[in-house]
Parts: C-alpha cells; sequence; structure tokens
C-alpha cells in the first residue's frame, strides 16, 4: 500500500484514492480501513471516517489510534456518548498518552463524563 508516502507531502485527496483501490481490491483490509479513516477524519469527511474507523476498531483492538480518531470523529459529529465510549476505549489501551487525555479533557470538563466511583481519573504522569 503506497499512500503513506502521500501524506508527508500533504497530498491527503491521493492517500484516500490509495485506500479505496486498496479495499476494491482486499475489502475490509484492516490497515487500509484504520488509515482511510484517519485521513477521512483530517480532511473534515466524517461521515467516511466514522464508517471506516468503527470497522477498522473491530480489528485493531489493542491499539488505540482508532478508537481516538473514531472518538475525535464522534465529537465532531455531536455525538458524546459514542465519543466518549470509544476515547474511554483508547485511554483503556494506551493509559498514558497525552493526546487522549486532552481529547476527553473537553467533555470530561463540561460533566458529560461520569467516572465510577473508586476509579478515579487523572493526568497521567
Amino acid at each position: 500500500m503506497q499512500a503513506p508516502c502521500c501524506l508527508p507531502r500533504g497530498d491527503s485527496k491521493e492517500a484516500v484514492s490509495h485506500y479505496k483501490r486498496a479495499l476494491e481490491r482486499t475489502p475490509g483490509m484492516p490497515e487500509a480501513l484504520w488509515r482511510y479513516g484517519q485521513t477521512a477524519y483530517l480532511l473534515g469527511d466524517y461521515p467516511s471516517a466514522d464508517r471506516m474507523l468503527s470497522r477498522a476498531a473491530a480489528y485493531f483492538s489493542n491499539q488505540s489510534g482508532p478508537f481516538y480518531y473514531l472518538g475525535l470523529t464522534h465529537l465532531k459529529e455531536g455525538k458524546s456518548t459514542e465519543a466518549i465510549e470509544a476515547l474511554r476505549s483508547a485511554r483503556e489501551i494506551d493509559p498514558h498518552n497525552l493526546e487522549i487525555f486532552n481529547a476527553l479533557a473537553g467533555p470530561w470538563n463540561r460533566g458529560m463524563v461520569k467516572e465510577p466511583s473508586g476509579n478515579s481519573w487523572r493526568r497521567p504522569t
């Protein structure tokens, strides 16, 4: 898959084209789903990002990236509950990632995130 070479050049649309071709050849290719979803998010195509990242998260249950971008996508779409769920999944996988912490901080500061008692949520050190 050649698409990652396009992203450093800032050619996200070319990257999306590569991912689409990869998925046409191999439907459900996990890496293509994940990177297409990430690129779609960065381009502001939230419906495509949502579709691709939801599918990718099922394959990458041990990686925080797809859940993180899925959470960000849901925040952009106004889906607070789904966003918090995805970001919590990302945090469980990678509890010291400050990007995930910061993404959850907005909803948390607005009182949208409620932690179960005894499960304190502190900024990672």
